[in-house]
């Protein structure tokens, strides 16, 4: 690893541990105080936290907004459901990234199913730019291989 890298990585680890010292609530604090109080305030935390990653992730995997719109909500329906069963808490950001992909594909393959009637010209959406089309490539193949990373390598590079 050159020393750039390192020093980033650095950085981004002192970052995190000084907004836990700032008195950032962990995600273990906030799923216990969602799962045993039914507090809203804590899972609204957790959505603001989390939301622009799994969105991303979402966003990413689906050409439709609207698609994505879904996933993002079908993602946090199931950290509703089965948060008191998340065994580590502390890894809140790779198991909702994993949630996340997993409900993204779903709703790719029944947009795929849905596409079996005829679409009007004027309800496609507008082309992408080279550039564009490249960018979402790319993200689409590096959620791809952080999805075949064992969790013990994904975790870090998702924080």
């Amino acid at each position: 690893m050159n020393t750039g890298r390192l020093d980033s990585v650095i950085r981004q680890l002192r970052h995190y541990l000084d907004a836990e010292r700032a008195g950032v609530t962990a995600d273990r604090d906030l799923l216990q105080r969602f799962t045993e109080g039914h507090d809203e305030t804590a899972f609204a935390a957790l959505v603001q936290r989390y939301g622009p990653l799994v969105f991303g992730v979402c966003r990413r995997i689906l050409c439709s907004e609207h698609d994505a719109e879904d996933a993002f909500q079908a993602t946090f329906l199931i950290l509703v459901r089965k948060a008191s069963a998340i065994r580590r808490q502390g890894s809140l950001a790779a198991w909702l990234y994993t949630v996340a992909y997993h409900a993204a594909l779903k709703a790719r393959a029944r947009a795929t199913r849905r596409r079996t009637e005829p679409v009007l010209l004027d309800e496609l959406p507008a082309p992408e730019s080279p550039d564009d089309l490249d960018r979402r490539e790319l993200r689409a193949v590096l959620d791809e291989e952080l999805q075949g990373l064992p969790s013990k390598y994904r975790e870090p590079l998702l924080l």
